[in-house]
């Protein structure tokens, strides 16, 4: 098994409670401590029951079963009610050694980073393919389901550089994984993984997550990424040498397509409104970027670095590795944005009329408006609507009212607007 994925698997068995099996693995050998039952996955001609592979292409060229130069393999397992595709692109002969643990990894060689490949899978009905989890650049997945009621799917993407993995923990006391400042060996990767995501008990919220697709260059992460919480939220462990073994800093990325379901499912009760603050992204080094789309947002963490640990209370061993990371994706500001063109108007000594544009809600629907309008040495005065204008009562007959308005919906009140005399 590639260790990569021999990661991955210890990162799930992790998550769930389970027994974690080695970090890595000689790309000759297989895991001594691999007990979670599996199936290869080889290519459809083969021929092969699904999964498997129907389809690869290199720099838009097509690659064959019978191609010698390229291994594209993966496994098919269930685990704790998931089914799941793992797979990874290699080049024979191309096994990158690991001076620090001796070890040979599988690569793709130096001269393919930035290659564009896709791979396609026939699933069959063995694994709906709900989310995916790719190390790779520019990913773009594309699902199929079948009048059959099997399911397709593709990997798109760009080939990444990598750490190997051996010196990396993630057995640690505290649960977040460690690496090494500086790692010790490089390759060049394109991979991941396709999960029904069987693991979720709620059958609702386990469809709701049709879609949600990650990809990263990062050389831990947890897959299928963490969710948690009430309403949900997506926290992402992130470990990484800071440097590559070829001495350069590295940069980290972490994408995640978010479909509108699951959008429902944090909080955000009408994704088809939201813009950027809808959703709150954080890292703790780089940048974040949120781009809602018209079926999904896709938050962008870009420029990750993993410094070393300077802290003075750790010990020599621990002040050798990295610093990890996190990231943070759930609901952000969806409160209704500020009603513009407010104009105030009396239309009675007692009554005024405040009327005001079309507010634009941003992820919660607009269900009421509210307006207020207040006078020197008088009481404020209140008036409710389901739309333009709001009707303010009880005013003191010749008193200069300043009234605003502001919008409603399921998530609370958005800011009142702007002041007009009436």
């Amino acid at each position: 098994m590639d260790p990569k994925l021999k990661l991955s698997l210890t990162v799930i068995a992790a998550t769930l409670g389970l027994a974690a099996g080695t970090l890595a693995a000689p790309a000759s050998a297989a895991a001594p401590h691999d007990v979670i039952p599996s199936t290869p996955v080889t290519w459809c001609d083969a021929p092969s029951a699904a999964p498997c592979i129907s389809s690869v292409t290199r720099a838009g060229s097509a690659i064959t079963s019978s191609d010698s130069t390229w291994d594209i393999s993966g496994t098919y397992f269930t685990l704790d009610g998931a089914s799941e595709v793992q797979w990874n692109v290699s080049k024979v002969g191309a096994a990158v050694h690991d001076p620090a643990t001796n070890e040979n990894y599988s690569s793709m060689g130096p001269e393919e980073a930035g290659t564009a490949w896709s791979v396609t899978f026939d699933l069959g009905t063995a694994v709906i393919p709900r989310v995916t989890s790719t190390y790779g650049d520019a990913v773009d997945v594309t699902r199929v389901f079948n009048t059959d009621g099997t399911f397709d799917v593709t990997v798109a993407g760009n080939v990444v550089t990598q750490s190997a993995n051996a010196e990396c923990d993630v057995n640690t006391p505290s649960g977040v994984a460690s690496c090494p400042v500086q790692a010790s060996a490089d390759v060049t990767y394109f991979g991941g993984e396709v999960s029904d995501f069987g693991q979720w008990e709620d059958a609702g919220q386990r469809n709701d997550f049709y879609g949600l697709d990650t990809w990263t260059n990062v050389e831990v992460t947890y897959i299928p990424p963490t969710i948690n919480g009430d309403p949900l939220q997506i926290i992402e462990p992130l470990a990484n040498s800071y440097k590559l073994a070829t001495g350069a800093v590295f940069s980290g990325f972490y994408h995640v397509v978010i479909p509108n379901a699951f959008l429902v499912d944090m909080g955000i009760d009408d994704p088809s409104s939201i813009d950027p603050a809808g959703v709150d992204a954080q890292i703790g080094t780089g940048s974040v970027a949120v781009h809602p789309g018209a079926s999904s947002v896709q938050v962008d963490a870009t420029g990750i670095t993993f410094p070393p640990t300077t802290s003075p209370a750790l010990t020599p061993a621990a002040k050798a590795h990295a610093h990890s990371q996190q990231l943070k994706v759930k609901r952000g500001t969806i409160t209704p944005k500020v009603p513009l063109r407010v104009k105030a108007k009396r239309s009675s000594a007692h009554k005024a009329k405040v009327k005001f544009g079309k507010v634009k809600p941003r992820g919660s629907k607009i269900n009421g408006y509210q307006a207020r309008c207040v006078a020197h040495h008088q009481p404020t005065r209140k008036g409710k609507t389901k739309h333009s204008p709001v009707t303010v009562k009880h005013l003191a007959r010749g008193h200069t009212y300043k009234c605003q308005v502001r919008a409603k919906s399921k998530a609370g009140y958005g800011k009142w607007s702007k002041k007009d005399k009436a």
